[in-house]
């Protein structure tokens, strides 16, 4: 060995422990570069969720036609909210029906509200609802938006309430899409102009 020149074991000994803090460095890197590959990976797709389930929603149209195959409905769906009284509008006419346009679209999540006429007018003829009560569960039921789509629905129950009676379930229920359809139906009163009970179908959509 000559002058100024390091032992051969020192020299080897200094190439091992190059080429592991080399080794450990190209380990810190794939690291860093998964981690940021990762974490980039989660971020875009919690970005693009939102967009794509809010866009679900907003396919829904306005809905212009309500069909009740079982008991002959094509009806023109016009819009209402409140009538003075507090309760939800109806129609004008017997022919068509009326969506409580305060709540959901039918087939966005909640419970969308059509309102429609029963009984004889006075120049004798029937309303859009007279056979409604005929619907049971399994039957379909169907809007047409504004966009041309048919949204399904299936019936689930049917119930007979009081004209008076304060029903929440038909507004507040919110973890699917549901349709409610509601007439009056029983005793026609006079002295109030309306009658006794009120008819809802519910349904959900298929």
């Amino acid at each position: 060995m000559g002058a100024g020149q390091m032992p051969a074991f020192i020299v080897n000994e200094m190439e091992t422990k190059s080429l592991k803090i080399f080794i450990l460095l190209i380990f810190v890197a794939v690291l860093v570069g998964a981690m940021y590959f990762v974490s980039n990976f989660f971020a875009s797709k919690n970005q693009s969720e939102g967009p794509i389930q809010n866009n679900l929603q907003a396919t829904v149209g306005l809905p212009v036609k309500l069909i009740v195959p079982k008991i002959g409905v094509n009806a023109a769906i016009q819009y209402v909210g409140l009538a003075q009284d507090g309760s939800v509008g109806v129609p004008e006419g017997p022919y068509n029906v009326a969506w409580f346009k305060t709540g959901v679209r039918p087939g966005e999540k909640g419970s969308a509200i059509i309102t429609g006429h029963y009984g004889s007018w006075g120049n004798g003829v029937g309303s859009v609802f007279d056979n409604l009560i005929k619907l049971e569960r399994g039957d379909e039921i169907y809007v047409r938006d504004d966009k041309g789509n048919d949204i399904a629905f299936l019936v689930q129950d049917k119930k007979i309430y009081g004209f008076a009676d304060y029903v929440p379930d038909i507004f507040t229920k919110n973890d699917d899409s549901y349709l409610n359809l509601i007439t009056c139906t029983g005793t026609y009163l006079e002295d109030k102009k309306t009658y006794n009970n009120r008819l809802i179908i519910f349904a959900q959509k298929m």
